[in-house]
């Protein structure tokens, strides 16, 4: 393990474009099946039941799954993280890096921004395309029923 606050710094820092870049990976083809307007429901389970019937749209459902994993996970690293360091630069108290430290840590949210900026962009701009090769995609698995959905 890195003891070294300065050294933990720099290879957070360094390592942050490549977590970045593997949670794109993983949340991109959330945006990919919510674009394809592709939707379940639970309509024949709940027939016979008060169960109400529930309509999402497939990206909601691998969104909801994702975001609970990545969401504690984050969580409990972050804090494992932090504490660590809160506990070496108290033990060794550098003014320089304790200044470094505190306006890296300010400076997260814009950083990440500007990693995620170009997929996004990508993302946008490859929007069609990633529709239709979809719906090509599930209309081999016979799933193109189009579904009208009425409120009473």
């Amino acid at each position: 393990m890195l003891q070294d606050p300065n050294t933990q710094w720099a290879t957070f820092m360094a390592i942050l474009p490549i977590t970045t870049a593997a949670s794109l990976i993983l949340f991109s083809p959330i945006l990919h099946l919510i674009d394809s307007g592709i939707i379940y429901h639970n309509k024949n389970k709940t027939r016979d039941t008060f169960d109400s019937t529930e309509v999402r749209n497939i990206g909601s459902w691998y969104n909801t799954l994702l975001k609970g994993y990545a969401g504690l996970s984050v969580f409990y690293n972050y804090f494992n993280f932090f504490t660590n360091m809160i506990e070496k630069m108290a033990s060794n108290p550098d003014l320089i890096s304790g200044i470094a430290s505190i306006s890296t840590l300010l400076m997260y949210p814009i950083l990440i921004t500007f990693l995620i900026i170009p997929a996004i962009i990508i993302l946008d701009k490859t929007r069609e395309k990633r529709r239709t090769y979809l719906i090509k995609k599930v209309k081999k698995f016979q799933i193109d029923q189009l579904m009208e959905i009425e409120i009473k």
